[in-house]
């Protein structure tokens, strides 16, 4: 469980510190506690059942259960079967008298038994079960103990429990998954089981890449907490971060105290020379002189010279800068660049690429690497200035790398990126596409190689499980959510899943002001053809049974909800209709519609000039609204409906700024600097002159 330090904190010390700084002489400082490896094998169903001991029957199969179709364990009843216990366990060692903590994420479809003839709810489990010589002695559900808290209804949620094993060395341990009932379906991912030690983490909000420009020496540190860590408390706990400046020598060149607000801390680096500097970071309780935890990170601080031309560089707002130019990524998915494409998404209104199949063309040729048909690619982008983002991770490598070792995969990777890196077409590297918290660790250093390989364009990665973020702080430079509430066979149109995501990655990812270099990926797809792509059923020439794509306006919406906290890139997922030109000739004015409102508004969600301030009463539905300025004094304000049903909202502006009307038609100006909104469904508007 993660507490951030608006949490009570409760421990047992260890020591005095032996610190050059007098002020910290009589802090005591806690064990560092380091991280915790999870103790459950296969834990994403990334290797199908290898691992898992699996009982015959009660309808279970791993597969594309998870979210967004990750791997997952499925249980689904047939209403009237008799329930035959576990599911699917792991035998596993523990220690004795040892904290440990342990989940998954769950999903249920109506689960429920029958019994004397009435129909009862019932909630799937996770349990650690321990025995003696074979004997059961005692058993932990997480499902019992905080599952009822969890809404996991047709969603899923993450359900956790803590629990401390008895001092008996002997004992067997194994964790389960099982669904106690006869009707209806459970789905399980992304088991864990890990010794519960607290961990404090550290990491760059600004600047997120790069080095700190002369314009802007001002860094800002983020920071969370694992864990529980314990220690008396005498007095009512304050938290600061210490700072201490080293440069590359050793020398200390400054140290800096702050109390933290909102999980963060901002320190003042002007004056201090260009150059490379370690930053040492303590978290400190003031009133009760201990230290919690500490960290080192590396700093960067560039001279006065020059951005080159293609030379990318994030903002302190999160803002993409090309040549010191602000850019927004309005950008689509691709298997493979073909020049009739290029020509194509152009018109429809995008600037970027994300290709999956480019950097792994013929990936077994050695000699290759699939240089040449990557420079085409890239050639042809260039032709029609539109730029790429290439998939890069060996994390979400296809199959036919399967035989190509890590070392290996990093040695080509690196001579690729050597190759590419100056190529005009380049703006960012694609390092992970929805990794499973088990993959935190090989994320960092992937981002550390691809930095380290290329230090002119960043990393970026989207993820799917917002609860895991602040994992994922120093595994990316640029952080994006990819939630789609268009699921199949749903009847009510609403987007909470876009609102939830958005709204977490800005608090948890942002800075103290809601910015950061923070994307959204737009659902643009239909389930019905990504199903029926991966089984080869594609109905391409009959269009209207793919009635669940969401329109061009529903894609707004759910980009300006993006936009609203704090998205500064749109990377639209769809990558079906590039072989099925009736399905593209139905959906592609859809796509144009979308892709091209947001470019033409980018000016407001890259502007740097004061907006007003808004005001919102919701009057029905959920409504979110924000106002912007452009950098030339344009106003606006983007407002997005969530669902179901009819929304309306009046917004009301500190500052009337004259000319401002409807795009599109939803909203209408009630007296001077208010506007009523309305809505059906996922639905939007901008007002802006």
């Amino acid at each position: 469980m993660r507490f951030f330090f608006t949490a009570i904190i409760v421990f047992t010390a260890a020591g005095c510190l032996n610190a050059s700084d007098p002020e910290l002489k009589d802090f005591r400082e806690l064990p560092s506690a380091g991280h915790s490896e999870n103790l459950i094998k296969n834990p994403s169903f990334l290797e199908g059942n290898a691992h898992w001991i699996i009982r015959p029957g009660n309808g279970y199969e791993t597969g594309p259960f998870g979210p967004n179709n990750v791997p997952a364990l499925r249980q689904k009843f047939v209403t009237g079967e008799k329930y035959n216990g576990l599911v699917a366990y792991q035998k596993i060692a523990l220690k004795p008298k040892t904290t440990y903590r342990y989940g998954s994420l769950q999903k249920m479809e109506k689960l429920h038994r029958i019994k004397n003839g009435q129909v009862q709810p019932r909630r799937p489990n996770i349990c650690v079960d321990w025995s003696y010589k074979g004997q059961w002695v005692n058993s932990y559900f997480a499902g019992d103990k905080t599952g009822g808290k969890v809404d996991i209804e047709g969603k899923w949620a993450k359900v956790e429990y803590e629990f401390t094993t008895p001092s008996n060395p002997d004992y067997t341990y194994l964790l389960y998954a099982n669904a106690p009932a006869t009707g209806g379906e459970a789905c399980w991912t992304n088991f864990y089981l890990e010794e519960a030690v607290a961990r404090c983490a550290f990491f760059l909000v600004y600047p997120r890449f790069g080095a700190l420009t002369p314009e802007n020496r001002m860094i800002e540190i983020g920071t969370y907490l694992e864990g529980e860590f314990k220690y008396r408390k005498d007095k009512e706990p304050r938290l600061f971060c210490h700072l201490e400046v080293s440069a590359q020598n050793g020398e200390k060149v400054r140290t800096l105290l702050s109390p933290l607000e909102r999980e963060r801390v901002r320190f003042d680096l002007k004056g201090l020379p260009e150059g490379k500097y370690r930053l040492s970071l303590l978290l400190l309780d003031m009133p009760n002189r201990y230290i919690l935890s500490r960290e080192t990170l590396p700093l960067q601080i560039a001279g006065p010279e020059k951005t080159g031309k293609n030379e990318v560089r994030l903002d302190a707002r999160g803002r993409m800068l090309i040549g010191g130019k602000p850019f927004m990524p309005v950008a689509i998915y691709t298997w493979a660049i073909k020049e009739d494409q290029t020509r194509e998404i152009k018109s429809l209104g995008f600037n970027s690429f994300v290709p999956y199949g480019t950097l792994t063309s013929n990936p077994l040729k050695r000699a290759s690497l699939g240089v040449q048909s990557m420079r085409d690619a890239l050639d042809i982008c260039s032709k029609y200035e539109i730029y790429v983002m290439p998939a890069v991770s060996p994390l979400d490598m296809p199959p036919v790398w399967e035989n190509i070792s890590k070392k290996e995969y990093y040695s080509l990777l690196g001579k690729l990126i050597s190759e590419f890196r100056t190529h005009p077409a380049i703006i960012a590297w694609y390092i992970s596409d929805e990794p499973v918290p088990s993959a935190i660790r090989e994320l960092e250093k992937l981002r550390s190689f691809v930095n380290e390989s290329d230090g002119k364009h960043p990393t970026w990665a989207v993820f799917n499980t917002p609860a895991e973020l602040p994992k994922y702080a120093a595994a990316t430079d640029i952080a994006a959510m990819d939630p789609y509430p268009f699921t199949y066979g749903k009847k009510e149109l609403e987007q909470y899943t876009v609102l939830d995501q958005t709204s977490t990655l800005q608090k948890l990812l942002g800075n103290l002001d809601g910015e950061g270099a923070l994307w959204l990926v737009p659902q643009a797809f239909s389930w019905k053809i990504y199903r029926d792509t991966r089984s080869k059923k594609l109905q391409k020439e009959n269009p209207e049974v793919y009635d669940d794509m969401p329109t061009g306006r529903q894609i707004l919406a759910m980009s300006l909800m993006g936009a609203i906290h704090g998205a500064k890139g749109f990377c639209f997922y769809e990558y079906q209709f590039w072989n099925a030109p009736e399905l593209f000739k139905k959906f592609g004015p859809h796509l144009k519609y979308a892709a091209g409102t947001l470019s033409a508004n980018s000016d407001l969600i890259l502007g740097t000039g004061k907006a007003p301030a808004v005001t919102l009463k919701e009057i029905k539905g959920t409504v979110r609204a924000k106002a912007f300025r452009s950098d030339d004094g344009k106003a606006g304000i983007f407002i997005s409906a969530v669902g179901p049903g009819e929304s309306a909202a009046e917004i009301t502006l500190s500052d009337t700024c004259g000319g401002l009307s409807s795009v599109l038609g939803n909203s209408k100006e009630t007296s001077p600097g208010v506007w009523l909104f309305k809505g059906t469904g996922i639905d939007c508007d901008i007002i802006r002159n």
